[in-house]
């Protein structure tokens, strides 16, 4: 019998048996379903003699599914290469800023800018005189606040709200007149009585132009007091500059 022949018939004898076994794996539930389906025993009857490895056994070959039937891996957050994942495009980009962490070895933390607004643009103003310390009409025993408002063109303005407030004399100050109410000091004069004595104080008191709706129509103007009969009455013109 040549070599060949020979191989031929162990190749025969050993179907045989690996049949056996897969019959025996199918009963007592051993053998996986492909070996069930005879995958084993079709491989081995097909296999040419010139294909065996040295020693002359047959080393099965795994089964790869066709192409379309292979499974496709879930990508991962990793695979994808986006780690962190990005937020939500829904996120609401005025939300409360969050601090950036100090660098090492410093306290330092990173804040938003902070805006400094421009202070508002009110449509009156002192008059280009300025605040003046004068003489009053009633002697010694008195202290005032007076004035006049008037327009861009000069003309006197009646019926807006003048707002004093402050300390005087230890005590909290806070009234409000009309322009126009103390004609006295002109066609839109007002006035106020500080009290029958004078005394020194700085910037105590301020004032205020506002309107009908008591909105802010001016700065508030702060002054000083004197301690002086020539300087017991304070004199502020408002006029308007827009």
């Amino acid at each position: 019998m040549s070599s060949k022949t020979e191989v031929l018939f162990k190749m025969h004898a050993l179907s045989g048996t690996l049949r056996f076994a897969v019959f025996a794996g199918c009963l007592f539930g051993l053998w996986n379903l492909a070996a069930c389906s005879g995958t084993v025993s079709g491989s081995t009857e097909t296999a040419d003699a010139s294909a065996l490895p040295s020693g002359g056994m047959i080393i099965p070959t795994p089964e790869i599914p066709p192409p379309g039937e292979q499974p496709v891996p879930t990508p991962t957050v990793d695979a994808l290469g986006v780690y962190p994942p990005p937020e939500s495009a829904s996120a609401d980009d005025t939300a409360v800023p969050k601090a950036v962490p100090h660098s090492s070895g410093t306290n330092a933390v990173f804040l938003p800018a902070i805006i400094n607004e421009k202070p508002p643009q009110y449509p009156f103003g002192v008059q280009q005189t300025g605040v003046l310390a004068i003489q009053g009409f009633f002697g010694c025993n008195w202290s005032g606040v007076a004035g006049q408002i008037f327009d861009q063109a000069g003309t006197p303005i009646q019926n807006l709200i003048l707002h004093l407030e402050g300390i005087w004399d230890g005590k909290a100050v806070s009234t409000e007149r009309l322009s126009g109410n103390a004609p006295q000091y002109g066609p839109a004069g007002y006035e106020f009585i500080l009290g029958s004595l004078t005394l020194d104080s700085t910037q105590a008191l301020w004032i205020q132009v506002l309107d009908a709706a008591h909105k802010q129509i001016s700065p508030r103007v702060y002054f000083n007091t004197y301690n002086d009969c020539g300087r017991n009455l304070i004199l502020v013109n408002f006029v308007q500059v827009r």
